[in-house]
């Protein structure tokens, strides 16, 4: 997507963009004529498979959409978000990319994991650097998911 084709709130405010992301696929489901449904609970999912409609649910690829506030984690819980990885394609104010650094969390990275653990959300170790990764699974006391991943030969 061209930068021009979005909203200008949301060219220089990767929170903006993420808000402005959310109300798309909203918008989305709500033309879908019932086809498609956001899910927000595994009941929820199971209950969409059963009616034969899909399920799409919000979930936030590297933490810097947040800036570095994260009180916005609750803010994203409520508008459906249910996992954040703290890192994407670089190294950011929360840890270590597998693309980045083998930097593990930051202080404000652990910060934010006991944010999303206050607000249910997950933590997701897609992108992590191998000592986010591990300082992530200390951290948290949710159950922690890997959304996608590659594999990588360690000596």
């Amino acid at each position: 997507m061209r930068l021009t084709c979005l909203p200008p709130a949301t060219w220089f405010s990767p929170w903006e963009r993420f808000r402005y992301q959310v109300q798309k696929m909203d918008r989305f489901v709500a033309q879908s004529n019932s086809r498609v449904r956001r899910a927000t609970r595994a009941a929820e999912l199971e209950e969409n498979h059963g009616q034969g409609v899909i399920s799409v649910f919000h979930g936030i690829e590297g933490a810097h959409a947040l800036g570095t506030d994260v009180r916005r984690v609750r803010e994203a819980a409520a508008l459906g978000v249910l996992f954040i990885g703290p890192v994407h394609l670089s190294d950011n104010a929360y840890g270590g990319s597998s693309s980045g650094t083998n930097s593990g969390l930051t202080p404000l990275g652990r910060a934010l994991i006991l944010e999303m653990n206050r607000a249910g959300v997950l933590v997701d170790l897609a992108h992590a650097s191998p000592r986010t990764f591990d300082d992530a699974l200390e951290a948290t006391v949710l159950p922690p998911i890997v959304s996608h991943t590659g594999a990588a030969c360690r000596p």
